[in-house]
């Protein structure tokens, strides 16, 4: 299950707005047309997840503007806690463990959504077979650690 860089794109913006239930992840506001994707480190290239973050023209003014009484911090904080909700536990768990292994064993119902963000890279599936032999009854994936995987364990986690 790996993703081009367009499909990873679309899903991503869809990741961006569903961390934050479609509102401004600082103050909540819910208008649409008052809600603009800012980027982290001032770099409008640089368009990775952990970068970009949704927030309402008033906050991101109070940010960019003279007064900044929304500061970098205030909005680094609350990116680091929506990702630990966005990737779950068990993605940061897997994350931190790939980190240190350099590979993880997990269900792809738990942690596909670090392959579509880019964190990790599905390598194989690994079956688990009954007790007659017949059929497999579970299966798990290895997965490895992108320099992706690698950065936001660094940066965030």
């Amino acid at each position: 299950m790996n993703c081009t860089p367009e499909e990873r794109e679309v899903r991503v913006e869809d990741y961006l707005w569903a961390e934050t239930d479609d509102a401004c992840a600082l103050c909540g506001c819910r208008e649409r047309r008052a809600l603009t994707i800012h980027h982290i480190d001032g770099d409008d290239q640089n368009n990775v997840y952990d970068n970009r973050i949704i927030l309402c023209h008033n906050c991101h003014q109070r940010h960019h503007g003279k007064h900044g009484d929304v500061t970098a911090e205030q909005i680094r904080d609350r990116k680091r806690r929506l990702i630990m909700r966005t990737l779950t536990q068990y993605g940061v768990n897997a994350i931190r463990i790939a980190g240190r292994r350099g590979h993880v064993v997990g269900a792809p119902f738990l942690l596909d959504h670090l392959v579509q963000l880019g964190f990790l890279r599905r390598e194989t599936e690994l079956q688990v077979f009954s007790d007659e032999g017949k059929e497999a009854v579970e299966v798990d994936c290895q997965y490895v650690i992108t320099d992706d995987g690698r950065r936001l364990l660094s940066e965030w986690l």
